[in-house]
């Protein structure tokens, strides 16, 4: 039987961890590649050669380059390029071991005339849209781009091309809740709405007014217009109506009738503008349902002097109640305080306070004549009657 040496174990252990040390290093080395590439992409240097054939400035230099893309490779063998150079194909082109014909395009001057204001640049292109891109130029489909070749040079003091800008008038529309900025060349508002998809309904207000040329015009304003015809019923509220109740002792009251609410029927005609109602008018109310006025009876029949009172409502009803029974409490209570005996200081007599002459006239016509003025039923019904006809002018106190 053969044991194993010290030296045979270690042998064995060493190739064994030989054989995982490799594997791990191996992974580990894949691992790095793999996150070196994601992090860096394609700006890092190949390991493919590229042949590129570039023609500059009428001649050619063959490059040999590992560089991922023209631009890299380029700067890399010394090729510079100035503000505004283009290549074709373009700096961004990835290099992937093919041989390339690459050409640069110098750069030329170009004038820019936009709005009346000139100024010089320098640009790779031929195409006027191209140019103006590049050299970072707004422009709107409406513009319009004229180009040429400078013909004059000397006059100008550069050669290359010439672009004319001629904006396109611009106009602010207000509609619908929006706010556009429109740029054209028609020449009235109706046409420029049209032009832009605004359609106008038979009643909208524009202003200006649609027919109106575009000259000096910059803001437009469209106001939409609509009409709508309803019917509605609505509720007629009740009244409260408080009514004197001369047989009702005073801070007393009582419902006499309930209220209810009437209805009506009536026709709208509504204004709207940019849909908002603007104007409501009725065309016509017809009343679906009588309306029912609450009625309260108002107590005014004073505690006191109880008998004259009740001779004052049937004297005041009399005589139709033009003179109120309270208003004949009120003059008798300031003339006498009701003291049917009274006698005043210029020989005025009774309740009302009459002078002898004005009371054979007044107890005459009320029915009472040759009554005594201390009679409270003949200086009552004589005073309603006179004050219902003639006022209370010969009395000092009033209702």
């Amino acid at each position: 039987m053969n044991i194993p040496s010290k030296l045979d174990i270690l042998h064995g252990f060493y190739g064994k961890a030989r054989y995982a040390f490799l594997i791990i290093f191996s992974c580990s080395v894949i691992v790095l590649s793999l996150i070196s590439h994601s992090a860096y992409g394609e700006s890092v240097v190949g390991s493919v050669a590229t042949k590129l054939a570039v023609k500059i400035d009428g001649k050619t230099q063959n490059i040999t380059t590992t560089q991922n893309n023209i631009d890299a490779a380029l700067k890399q063998n010394g090729v510079n390029l100035d503000k505004n150079d283009i290549t074709e194909p373009p700096l961004s082109t990835y290099l992937g071991g093919k041989t390339i014909n690459v050409t640069v395009v110098r750069a030329i001057p170009v004038l820019i005339t936009d709005g009346g204001q000139s100024w010089a640049g320098k640009s790779a292109y031929t195409q006027p849209i191209d140019i103006l891109k590049q050299l970072v130029v707004e422009v709107f489909p409406e513009d319009r781009i004229a180009a040429n070749l400078i013909l004059d040079p000397a006059a100008v003091g550069m050669a290359g091309q010439n672009i004319t800008i001629n904006r396109a008038p611009v106009y602010t529309i207000y509609v619908d809740d929006k706010t556009i900025v429109a740029r054209s060349w028609t020449s009235n508002i109706s046409d420029l709405l049209a032009e832009k998809g605004i359609s106008l309904g038979a009643n909208d207000i524009v202003e200006p007014t649609k027919t109106s040329v575009l000259v000096g015009v910059t803001e437009i304003t469209v106001t939409r217009i609509n009409y709508a015809d309803i019917e509605e019923t609505v509720a007629i509220p009740y009244k409260t109506i408080n009514q004197n109740d001369y047989n009702m002792y005073q801070g007393k009251s009582a419902v006499t009738q309930e209220g209810a609410n009437g209805s009506k029927k009536q026709s709208l005609h509504i204004v709207y503008k940019n849909g908002i109602e603007v104007e409501r008018t009725v065309t016509s109310t017809e009343v679906v349902l009588s309306v029912q006025n609450k009625i309260v009876a108002i107590g005014v029949k004073p505690y006191s002097h109880e008998d004259l009172w009740n001779i004052m409502v049937a004297a005041s009803a009399k005589y139709g109640n033009v003179i109120t029974p309270l208003d004949l409490y009120k003059v008798g209570d300031c003339e006498s305080h009701l003291n049917a005996g009274s006698i005043g200081s210029g020989k005025y007599y009774g309740l009302f306070q009459y002078n002898l002459g004005l009371w054979q006239t007044a107890s005459s016509d009320a029915g009472f004549a040759g009554s005594p003025w201390s009679d409270p039923t003949a200086q009552i019904y004589a005073t309603a009657r006179y004050a219902s006809t003639k006022g209370w002018g010969p009395w000092s106190c009033r209702p």
